[in-house]
């Protein structure tokens, strides 16, 4: 490995890769994972060409890659020899020489960076992609312990079009190995599990693609309304929000599922008003579009429609598709209005599997309700919740309810934390 040409390529190929591939880079969640990366990794990537390399390389520009290659190349003239000086390790696929583990582990010990495409050549254009990965990345991750970064390219060079890429959140293998397991069946799990994450990953750039396209005007009644109708109801309710962890919970960049009691229909609108910097995509029950001109104006808020008796596909789909957009989904889990307030009814648990499905933070919030028009509307809003450290990566049917009911046992601590703190109010104006 040369390093010297390793940087004189990066400097001088730079205006011809920005000419050729236009790359737009996203990201899942890039205050988890963005372009710099500190310390050991394995990154992997779907693969629709031979010049994945070349783009990976200023992707990730501020690191050298040491990229597992097929032994072809290295055996054309010149060109083998140019890649091994830019780090290149080979693997001879039709062999059983496992040096280039060796060597990848040795690397990744050293605090390098590794890059697999799994996939191990190009599709044929008949074949669904991606194709079956193999197993060393499963094996590199578990072994050696580095993270894994998954990333996702659309292939779209040399094209009028932009090349989009998109960066997803790093993996810990060890997460996802299971002690009833032998170590080659969590090896292929794990595999398994990273074909997956890339196959969500292009969807995910699918959808980010999409919202590229909307109108600016998409928001417009939304936005539009939070702030005409918005600031006289701050005045009329007079929220006063309380935090469990304010920093963590104002932080959420990505997408969050806020989960609500439901006291009243007032609380579509209380609860966009405790949750004022994001816009909150509200589910509301089907039969309410068919009512004209509601169910317009519904839609006109971007409110989600479902069936609480029969919660189809396509309600989940869209839930979660917006989710995996970044943005904020408001449910209320009763399913109802509870009219004793002194409880929290029995939450549903499909907001489990939607929060599980997009990997994102549930938020609890509680309100309680005003005994009086002119008392001040108080709202309690929880730490955001990590859904796969509650039940697991694979959760069974039990699993999804207990997670749900655990949920609503926060709700209820909420409740009480509320109710603490105004009887000490009491206390404290009274001594």
């Amino acid at each position: 490995m040369n390093k010297f040409l390793i940087g004189l390529v990066k400097i001088t190929g730079w205006p011809l890769q920005f000419f050729a591939f236009r790359k737009k880079i996203h990201y899942e969640d890039r205050r988890v994972q963005g372009r710099k990366i500190k310390g050991p990794a394995i990154i992997i990537s779907n693969h629709t060409a031979v010049y994945d390399y070349a783009v990976m390389i200023y992707v990730f520009f501020g690191r050298i890659l040491r990229c597992i290659m097929a032994e072809v190349l290295q055996q054309k003239k010149g060109l083998g020899g140019f890649l091994k000086a830019m780090g290149g390790i080979f693997v001879d696929r039709g062999g059983h020489d496992f040096g280039f583990v060796r060597q990848s582990l040795d690397i990744l010990k050293e605090e390098g960076v590794v890059e697999i495409f799994p996939e191990s050549r190009l599709p044929l254009p008949n074949e669904a992609r991606p194709l079956p990965f193999k197993t060393v990345a499963g094996y590199l991750a578990l072994t050696s312990g580095a993270p894994v970064i998954p990333v996702y390219t659309d292939g779209s060079y040399f094209r009028k079009t932009r090349a989009h890429v998109i960066i997803g959140k790093p993996i810990d293998a060890s997460l996802l190995a299971r002690d009833d397991c032998s170590d080659q069946e969590n090896i292929q799990n794990i595999t398994d599990a990273l074909r997956k994450d890339i196959i969500r990953l292009g969807k995910l750039l699918d959808q980010k693609k999409k919202e590229k396209k909307r109108s600016p005007f998409y928001y417009f009644v939304y936005d539009f309304a939070k702030i005409t109708a918005g600031i006289p109801l701050l005045f009329w309710f007079r929220p006063k929000i309380r935090y469990t962890d304010k920093k963590k919970t104002t932080g959420i960049r990505v997408g969050m599922l806020v989960v609500s009691n439901h006291i009243s229909l007032w609380d579509p609108v209380i609860l966009q008003l405790g949750i004022w910097r994001r816009r909150v995509h509200l589910t509301a029950m089907e039969e309410l579009f068919e009512k004209k001109p509601l169910g317009s104006l519904l839609k006109a808020f971007r409110v989600i429609p479902i069936n609480r008796d029969n919660f189809n596909f396509g309600s989940f789909r869209e839930i979660t598709e917006t989710l995996d957009r970044g943005k904020a989904v408001g449910i209320f889990p009763e399913g109802a209005v509870n009219t004793d307030t002194s409880t929290v009814a029995g939450y549903k648990s499909g907001m489990i599997l939607m929060a599980h499905k997009s990997r994102v933070p549930i938020v609890p919030v509680y309100l309680k309700k005003r005994d009086h028009w002119y008392q001040r509307q108080q709202i309690m809003i929880g730490a955001p919740v990590d859904i796969s450290g509650i039940c697991g990566k694979m959760p069974t049917l039990a699993q999804i309810d207990e997670a749900a009911e655990q949920l609503r046992e926060q709700e209820l601590a909420l409740m009480n934390t509320l109710q603490q703190k105004n009887r000490r109010n009491i206390n404290a104006d009274q001594n």
